[in-house]
């Protein structure tokens, strides 16, 4: 086709529309991509983010935990309530840790 003499020579025309295929295909290509990146971040962020979440919750539950200790220890009141708050704050961190080891067993959708 390229060695065809005027009128008859379309090489010019056959470059043009390759060049535009070509362009289309990476285009589309980079495209996708770039959205399955973009999902793959969205996912990543959201388990730090929760993970982020937990450890500070953990902190400010201990953190005030430690604070009516030290109010309990100031007021000499009856150890009961006192140890009845221990006892469900261990649990609850309990069922968190068998949560966070359950949720690493299977992965997030």
């Amino acid at each position: 086709m390229c060695s065809e003499r005027q009128p008859s020579e379309y090489s010019r025309q056959l470059y043009e529309r390759y060049k535009m295929a070509l362009e289309e295909s990476i285009a589309s290509v980079v495209v996708w991509l770039l959205i399955q990146e973009k999902e793959r971040t969205f996912q990543y962020l959201q388990q730090v983010l929760d993970k982020l979440l937990e450890i500070v919750k953990w902190k400010l539950m201990g953190e005030t935990a430690q604070v009516l200790i030290e109010k309990e220890k100031t007021e000499h009141r009856d150890t009961a309530t006192y140890q009845d708050f221990l006892s469900k704050y261990a649990d609850m961190r309990r069922e968190e840790a068998i949560s966070v080891s359950l949720s690493k067993q299977w992965p997030m959708q």
